[in-house]
């Protein structure tokens, strides 16, 4: 399996596991969390579609 793709897959299971964790929390701690989990979301957005269109690439070239 190649790297960047297991990569791809652990941004997108880390994204999920933050989304439930938030939304499990959110009533109660709601301001807390948003400070720490929005750059954590976004980060792991942003490689993920970084790491995708890079893996569509070179599928694309192969």
């Amino acid at each position: 399996m190649n790297k960047n793709l297991l990569t791809t897959f652990a941004n997108i299971i880390a994204i999920i596991i933050i989304i439930c964790i938030s939304v499990f929390t959110f009533f109660e701690h709601w301001y807390y969390l948003l400070l720490i989990q929005v750059p954590l979301v976004i980060a792991n957005a942003y490689s993920a579609v970084k790491y995708f269109r890079k893996y569509c690439i070179d599928k694309v070239k192969n």
